[in-house]
């Protein structure tokens, strides 16, 4: 595992907060697997297709993550938006800090409707990260 990895890996078990009896608790199959962090390997796929050597995997994990959901969001169409927003509404009531929960169950909801090349490619219009982490924001896009 390389030293950038291994680093965001430790930050969201600092960041995400999510205490131990909401781990414990899982809802569904689904939440299971989020909260075992496949969405992470979703998420970095989708976005080392759409822009290699971004690192924009550490926004996954930073507070910027709300604004890259919820911008995203605001470029949807009513529909699809109602359809993420079922899927993801409710399911991070546990967690107490971070937003590694909200940024799994939008993944969540973008994958299972066929979203999450989208969203990949609207974060690599509006972020650029290097691989110490460090990340811009281009809320225009570039």
């Amino acid at each position: 595992m390389n030293s950038a990895r291994t680093f965001a890996v430790v930050a969201n078990l600092l960041l995400v907060g999510v205490s131990q009896s909401a781990i414990a608790a899982s809802a569904s199959r689904e939440d299971a697997a989020l909260k075992r962090g496949d969405y992470w390997t979703m998420w970095e796929r989708a976005t080392n297709r759409e822009c290699p050597g971004n690192h924009l995997e550490w926004e996954a994990y930073s507070d910027e993550a709300l604004y890259l959901v919820n911008g995203f969001l605001a470029t949807l169409s009513p529909s699809d938006l109602a359809k993420v927003q079922r899927v993801a509404d409710d399911r991070c009531r546990e967690e107490i800090g971070g937003w590694g929960c909200y940024m799994a169950v939008h993944i969540d909801g973008f994958q299972r409707f066929g979203l999450l090349k989208r969203f990949a490619k609207y974060g690599c219009d509006h972020y650029q990260c290097d691989k110490d982490g460090l990340c811009e924001n281009f809320p225009d896009g570039r």
